[in-house]
């Protein structure tokens, strides 16, 4: 046949045999409207064909051989399908295969018109031409095709303008040279399956480089799958663009030269698979943004995005909201020359190595661990807070020795389930106060010293824990003449400790500091921190009402308030070498275990109650409590050697309690209860149930000045001496 047009509305064409139209000479097949049916055969072409009319629909309902091939070869648009409604095949079962050997032509083909979804309505198409040049469309034309494959042969491939394909996209070798525009065109490579997978092979053609825009599933919910390890972009900053679907690494990595972005609300998805990773070699850009990430997935054992590119400022934005840890990808910074990054948002594992590496102080939070190659990065200072937020098992944070082991910027722990480890000393901050927040989770100091110039505060009724290990501590190191709270923890409600907990205040300057230790809602015993003040100025005040396990106040030229309306409860010892110490209300010591001291410095404390069911108090010094009571309700009481002042000794109850006089003087001067109209510098219940007590070798001296009874209830134990020698007028 040496030409046909095809032009009848509601009609049929089928084949009957394979078709050959033209020979050497150029011919024209017209497509205008009506059905044409390959049925099965092959339908070769010498020539040009015309279906821009846009009204033909074609279909194979025959065999499996179902082609159209082109063989013309010389320079012309040797096929036109550039329709904007829908046409061609209705049942994707038709394949366009494109000849010719002629290596001085160019030859165009518009397979369809990228004008929306177009998966229903495209051919496959196979490049098989030997020589030439093979134009797709033209620079201001997007074209669509299902399947494309280009065979390995010694031909350019010209992709002016956008691509959109609906199946796979196959180069099978390293001949053919696929061209893509200069910078600055509007050209973008669509993968745009709408169902099931669509697969990327270029086998090694331009070392697996794709060098455009690329837009996966801009049509559609289907996977787009690597096949092997896949370039965008070489030297022209590129954009890769996720819409919906799934882009599936299939245990590859994807390298961009340019940006990727993804912030739409389509429900789409990243499959990293066990090791897959998103390299990123251009810096000076955004390279990542996915800060509307509505209705993102994140797959994979260790979804890591990396930036290799160097030079200026590399920004990562990503979406805080509705991030979890099962959702959120790694980031590596292995830029190797002057480059600096913004991180915002929320991520995985951040690992910055040991280059020249400038990371900006931004808003982020943290799913998994931190880690600093070394000392050459640099972590900007700032008000930003990073926040770790880990939900299941234990994350790392490593400095590696950067700055110092320095954070000099505030940082939250808040992850239900979480623990985040030490790997050596920590600094957060150095001369601008920091604030550490616990909210949630546990901070494991791994046996290491976690110092905060500034603040620690963790003032609320979540599950927490600080794991200090045995020699693990944190040290408040704030200075300056500022008044702060620097231990705010006045709800501990659900607070524990493991270890030996420990907290050092330090610090020069004339600040007023002060700690607030559950003087709201208390943790107990198993939640109380020990305190050591190692300050030589300024003021420490403990809220009214808190309490502490261990209290080591040596730090002279201080003074300390303990309590402002109510004293301290203490959960093990007392050691004090303050210049000044003041107490207010009732200290209670109430440890349940072990053998606890206590030693006052020769400070006068107000009243003081021992109440620990199985711990033991021990004085270390004489105790002198001036006219206030000393109140015995549990546990054991051993006085030593040492004398004790007070205004009397009160322990009327039945609880199970030993006291242990030692061989001190017990001077009781006030009686600090009255009992038939008296007044008892020494209350023992009657019968002393409950009460064993030891006399040892300690006097008793009652020197209360009265007019009323001053009286002694010994509970009919046995003492020593006891001596009357107040100047009062009353009875004895």
């Amino acid at each position: 046949v040496s030409q046909s047009r095809y032009h009848g509305a509601g009609g049929t064409w089928r084949l009957g045999g394979a078709l050959t139209v033209g020979t050497s000479t150029s011919r024209a097949i017209t497509m205008t409207s009506g059905t044409f049916d390959l049925y099965g055969y092959d339908f070769t072409l010498y020539g040009t064909w015309d279906q821009s009319a846009g009204g033909m629909t074609f279909n194979n309902t025959g065999g499996t051989t179902n082609r159209i091939i082109l063989t013309l070869d010389t320079t012309a648009t040797v096929f036109n399908g550039n329709i904007g409604a829908p046409a061609n095949p209705t049942d994707g079962n038709v394949t366009v295969r494109v000849l010719g050997s002629n290596a001085a032509t160019s030859r165009t083909y518009f397979p369809a018109r990228a004008s929306g979804d177009r998966s229903a309505s495209v051919m496959n198409w196979e490049i098989a031409a030997t020589a030439g040049t093979i134009n797709i469309g033209t620079l201001a034309s997007g074209q669509a095709y299902n399947n494309l494959t280009i065979e390995n042969n010694n031909i350019t491939v010209y992709f002016p303008g956008p691509q959109m394909c609906h199946g796979n996209f196959t180069v099978n070798g390293t001949n053919p040279t696929i061209s893509y525009p200069p910078t600055g065109s509007s050209q973008i490579f669509y993968f745009a399956g709408t169902n099931g997978t669509q697969t990327i092979n270029l086998n090694g053609n331009a070392s697996n480089t794709i060098d455009c825009d690329v837009y996966f599933n801009y049509y559609g919910t289907g996977t787009v799958q690597l096949t092997h390890n896949l370039n965008i972009g070489v030297a022209i900053s590129r954009t890769v663009s996720l819409g919906q679907g799934t882009l599936d690494l299939n245990e590859y990595n994807l390298t961009i030269y340019g940006g990727f972005t993804s912030t739409n609300t389509n429900t789409r998805t990243v499959d990293f698979g066990s090791v897959s990773k998103i390299i990123m070699t251009l810096s000076g850009i955004t390279v990542w943004n996915t800060s509307s990430a509505t209705n993102l997935s994140i797959l994979g054992t260790n979804p890591l995005i990396q930036l290799t590119g160097t030079g200026g400022t590399a920004a990562f934005s990503m979406n805080n909201a509705g991030a979890t840890e099962s959702n959120s990808f790694s980031i590596q910074l292995s830029s190797a020359t002057t480059t600096t990054a913004t991180i915002t948002g929320s991520i995985r594992d951040l690992t910055i190595d040991n280059y020249d590496i400038t990371l900006n102080n931004n808003p982020r939070t943290i799913y998994g661990s931190l880690t600093v190659g070394g000392t050459t990065p640099v972590l900007t200072a700032g008000t930003s807070v990073m926040t770790f937020a880990a939900t299941s098992g234990t994350k790392t944070i490593n400095l590696n020795g950067n700055n110092s082991n320095t954070l000099d910027f505030p940082i939250t722990f808040n992850g239900v389930g979480g623990t985040w480890q030490l790997q050596h000393a920590l600094n957060v901050g150095t001369a601008t106060s920091r604030t550490v927040t616990l909210t949630n989770g546990t901070l494991d100091l791994n046996n290491y010293t976690f110092t905060i110039y500034g603040i620690f505060s963790s003032s609320n009724s979540n599950a927490r824990t600080i794991a200090f290990g045995s020699s693990g501590k944190i040290v408040l190191s704030l200075a300056g003449t500022t008044a702060t709270t620097i231990w705010s923890m006045a709800t501990a409600t659900n607070f524990t400790v493991t270890g030996t907990p420990l907290a050092e205040v330090t610090g020069s300057g004339t600040l007023a500091r002060t700690i607030s230790a559950g003087s709201t809602n208390p943790a107990g015993e198993s939640g109380a921190v020990s305190f050591s003040l190692l300050t030589s100025a300024g003021t420490t005040t403990f809220s009214a009402g808190g309490e502490v396990k261990t209290l080591i106040l040596n730090c002279s030229g201080t003074t300390v308030n303990l309590g402002s309306t109510t004293g301290l409860t203490f959960y093990g010892s007392l050691t004090n070498t303050a210049s000044t110490l003041n107490t207010v209300g009732t200290s209670i010591f109430a440890a349940t275990s072990g053998t606890n001291t206590i030693d006052t410095g020769g400070a006068t404390f107000n009243d003081i109650t021992i109440n620990g069911v199985g711990g033991t108090f021990v004085l270390a010094n004489n105790l002198n409590l001036g006219a206030n009571n000393l109140t015995f309700t549990n546990g054991t009481f051993d006085a030593s050697s040492y004398n004790v002042t007070a205004g009397g000794l009160q322990s009327d109850n039945t609880n199970t309690r030993t006291l242990n006089m030692g061989s001190g003087t017990w001077t009781l001067s006030n009686g600090g209860g009255t009992r038939n109209g008296g007044s008892q510098p020494w209350n023992i219940n009657d019968g002393g149930t409950g009460l064993t007590l030891n006399k040892q070798t300690a006097n008793i001296v009652l020197s209360y000045v009265s007019t009323g009874a001053t009286e002694f209830y010994g509970g009919g134990k046995t003492y020593n001496n006891v001596t009357f020698s107040g100047s009062g007028s009353g009875l004895c």
